[in-house]
């Protein structure tokens, strides 16, 4: 099964986007803006607040690793983008513990992200 069947539940952006992100512009990689756009309308951020990024993979992963933040669906790409990050050991990196449903513990390169 591909990664992206399972999905962190909806609860846990919701704690880790209002207690990490203020008031923040948020981009969301994303190769199913339906889906994306559907879930985020369940959460009270404002819409203004919001960028779907819908670029080819390579750029995605490039724009990722110049973020500041990083809040990981269960994707290899969105880890690589986060693993790519300029400022390394990130310790606002985000994983919900499905992501090793289908990924290694073991890939996870710094202590500093934070699983749960």
């Amino acid at each position: 099964f591909p990664s992206h069947d399972i999905v962190p539940p909806i609860e846990w952006y919701e704690s880790v986007l209002f207690s990490k992100l203020n008031e923040e512009q948020i981009l969301v990689f994303t190769d199913n803006e339906k889906m994306s756009r559907f879930l985020l309308n369940k959460l009270d951020i404002p819409k203004s607040q919001i960028t779907f990024i819908s670029e080819d993979p390579h750029i995605s992963m490039l724009m990722m690793s110049k973020c500041n933040k990083h809040i990981l669906s269960n994707s290899t790409l969105s880890f690589w983008g986060a693993y790519l990050d300029n400022t390394q050991e990130n310790t606002d990196t985000y994983i919900h513990e499905s992501f090793f449903e289908y990924h290694p513990k073991s890939m996870i390169p710094y202590q500093s992200w934070h699983i749960n």
